[in-house]
């Protein structure tokens, strides 16, 4: 059996991993059915020099790559910094801009009793504009009836399916 200070010297050095060097140990435990063999220890910690005399002749063999000289052509415009405070006064810029395009849209009388399509049209991405909008708003159903042609449908469903349901019923009893 292994003493404390075979186990603390798994994982030391330079270039060892301790996460491998406990993972190797480990599989090593379950092989020897429990027990953890000093033949083991040495066996992970000849893997780990060998991985660092590797990681060494490694480094020594790559060679710093030249510096590349990075040149801006003349046409190039120069870099624009933007401050909190351009980007505080550009939001609230846009905030202000945008709450007067829903405002302008909810003004109109015709959107008394379509604020579903007025929703659906200012939040489109394909980027309604007002005018657009308003004028569109004349064509557009209102929300009830939407709501009732949404019962209308639901119903139509109901019936249709209870209309399988019978006809199997009956289909059954003849």
């Amino acid at each position: 059996m292994l003493k404390g200070s075979d186990l603390a010297s798994i994982g030391q050095g330079g270039g060892g991993s301790k996460r491998l060097a406990a993972y190797q140990a480990a599989q090593a435990k379950r092989e020897n059915g429990g027990r953890l063999e000093v033949e083991d220890v040495k066996a992970v910690l000849a893997h780990q020099e060998a991985g660092r005399v590797a990681q060494r002749v490694s480094l020594r063999q790559e060679e710093p790559a030249a510096p590349r000289a990075t040149q801006v052509p003349p046409s190039a415009p120069a870099a624009q910094t933007v401050s909190p405070a351009q980007i505080h006064t550009a939001a609230n810029q846009a905030r202000a801009a945008e709450r007067a395009r829903w405002s302008t849209v909810f003004a109109s009388e015709h959107s008394r009793g379509r604020e579903r399509g007025c929703v659906s049209l200012l939040t489109a991405a394909d980027g309604w504009s007002v005018s657009q909008i308003v004028a569109k708003l004349q064509s557009l159903p209102t929300d009830e009836r939407l709501a009732d042609d949404a019962r209308a449908a639901k119903h139509q469903a109901s019936a249709a399916m209870w209309d399988k349901v019978w006809d199997e019923i009956n289909g059954r009893r003849n």
